[in-house]
């Protein structure tokens, strides 16, 4: 009598093997949305918080004109007031 064993085991791995692989592409996919619409928000904000910013930013810059800071010490070739 022949036993269809070998068939039926070799049958179930290949299932399996095609099924993980489904199931690890899947994964994949949907980390790499996950990952886009999770950046998408974060250039949104930014921008956001950019643009609502900007007089501020460039106030910051007629105050303090072409003067560097370093660690909060303002280094200017002009004589002190």
């Amino acid at each position: 009598m022949v036993t269809d064993r070998p068939v039926r085991n070799l049958l179930a791995r290949t299932v399996a093997v095609i099924t993980g692989a489904v199931l690890f592409v899947g994964a994949f996919v949907v980390s790499v949305v996950f990952f886009a619409v999770i950046l998408a928000i974060a250039v949104v904000i930014g921008s956001w918080f950019l643009w609502k910013t900007r007089h501020l930013r460039r106030q910051m810059r007629q105050q303090y004109g072409e003067r560097d800071v370093i660690e909060g010490t303002v280094i200017s070739s002009e004589e002190p007031r």
